[in-house]
């Protein structure tokens, strides 16, 4: 059999005593040969396209629909016992999954006369706007929620997250230290308040809060995390706490192998150390269970 080269080669010379005008439509037949996958491609993909749009109509129209008989069994629920807080709950989620936000409003404050002091009430319509990203409506929640129902934990502690996703890290940490001082061995307050010091970027307190709570759980994969970090920026130019930086992070992610944070900010830290198969390899397995966290990391490795 020929090499390659050869029959290239023979077949470069076929073409070349053609005539133009044959050699111009043997061009255009190439072409269009060469298209034809191209274009079936395009029209599959536009198919599979469309196939799909298809499928998440039919499966929101399901639940719309499923939505909405769920709102026609709990309203009659409610006309025949208005004290059914289960029935405003439901309601509530209902009305938000369908984006008719002013009729969950409305549904909360027929609530609030009828079952005051439901605290469901108030934390689950909470969290669901936290998760929507309307914390102010949420803090205006809470605020009621804790006026009827004092010295609530749970709606204590979410108004400290409505802080949080406001980005209001000082109220937020105030509101998590003053529960701290009610529970002070609450590893997820302790937390709380080590992650508001990363945001406001107070590493000494960081720090501290992380410490306190691996004292108290010592397998805690966040507050393995939380004081790698600690070392790193507190101790940057120190290569004695290396080993501390490593075996915290090490930690965090055996602790936890979905914990995504970890993984982002060891590789970040690889990478700075000049270990670049290693921050590939956090890179790797950060991209299996968090694209955002790896996309940071990805751009960190590429971009020079």
């Amino acid at each position: 059999m020929l090499p390659k080269r050869l029959l290239a080669l023979a077949l470069f010379a076929a073409l070349a005593v053609l005539p133009a005008c044959v050699l111009r439509k043997v061009c255009i037949f190439a072409v269009f040969c060469a298209l034809i996958p191209l274009l079936l491609s395009s029209c599959n993909r536009r198919n599979q396209e469309a196939e799909h749009e298809k499928y998440l109509d039919t499966v929101t129209a399901a639940l719309n629909k499923d939505m909405a008989d769920s709102i026609r069994i709990l309203s009659l629920k409610l006309s025949n016992d208005s004290s059914n807080a289960e029935a405003y709950e439901g309601l509530i989620d209902n009305y938000l999954g369908l984006d008719s936000d002013d009729k969950a409003m409305a549904i909360f404050q027929r609530g609030v006369l009828h079952v005051p002091n439901d605290t469901a009430l108030y934390s689950r319509y909470a969290e669901s706007l936290i998760e929507n990203d309307d914390a102010s409506t949420a803090d205006d929640v809470l605020r009621i929620g804790i006026s009827k129902v004092p010295n609530s934990f749970k709606l204590e502690h979410l108004l400290g997250e409505c802080f949080e996703k406001e980005e209001r890290y000082i109220d937020a940490s105030h509101q998590y230290l003053s529960l701290l001082g009610e529970h002070p061995n609450n590893v997820e307050l302790l937390l709380d308040v080590a992650g508001c010091c990363f945001s406001m970027k107070a590493w000494n307190q960081l720090g501290i809060y992380a410490g306190r709570a691996l004292e108290i759980d010592s397998n805690s994969s966040v507050g393995h995390g939380y004081l790698a970090y600690y070392f790193e920026k507190e101790y940057t130019n120190d290569h004695s706490f290396d080993s501390s930086i490593s075996s915290n992070y090490n930690a965090a992610i055996h602790d936890d192998s979905l914990n995504s944070w970890a993984l982002l900010h060891r590789g970040l830290w690889y990478l700075e150390g000049g270990h670049v198969d290693q921050a590939w390899s956090d890179y790797r397995a950060c991209k299996k269970i968090d694209p955002d966290n790896a996309d940071v990391l990805y751009y960190a490795l590429t971009k020079d």
